[in-house]
């Protein structure tokens, strides 16, 4: 797990030095998620679980709304999704509307999926399924600063090593 950012302004999250455009929950600002899962149950239930964390976030979730409305009126830094959303929901958004962040849930979707979600979606950070509230803060922050965010195995990066 890493973030490669160098921005100037920081905070703490634990014991770790963070860099990033906000500061942390005594702070002044709060990162804007909208949670989009085929699974409301699951929408719902993250949403909550980062409400309740330590980094300051904003959740809304993605209903059966219309996502070019709930966007435009959200406004999010990040939607955090899963692979059939994805494709699904935002897949029919045109390039200009595509200036989203965001995060993929990975629930075993496999490489070439995964690749092709970076490569296709733009999708700037991937989170295993059975990842800690820990871990997905951690690439909440590195994608809201500007940075890419891919979690790794004790072997290989989760991301084959042809994707740019």
């Amino acid at each position: 797990m890493y973030n490669n950012g160098l921005n100037t302004n920081t905070a703490m999250y634990g014991s770790k030095v963070l860099y990033g455009p906000y500061k942390n929950t005594r702070g002044v600002m709060s990162i804007k998620i909208l949670v989009a899962f085929s699974n409301r149950l699951l929408s719902e239930g993250l949403g909550r679980m980062l409400e309740g964390g330590e980094v300051p976030v904003s959740v809304s979730i993605l209903e059966d709304d219309n996502p070019q409305e709930k966007i435009s009126s959200v406004r999010p830094d990040i939607i955090i999704v899963d692979l059939l959303t994805l494709y699904n929901v935002f897949g029919a958004f045109n390039d200009d509307e595509r200036d989203l962040s965001f995060i993929l849930f990975d629930t075993d979707c496999g490489e070439g999926n995964i690749n092709s979600a970076i490569n296709e979606r733009g999708v700037r950070g991937v989170v295993r399924g059975d990842a800690t509230l820990r871990t997905l803060s951690e690439a909440i922050i590195a994608v809201s600063t500007g940075n890419n965010w891919f979690y790794k195995t004790e072997d290989r990066l989760s991301i084959p090593t042809d994707v740019v």
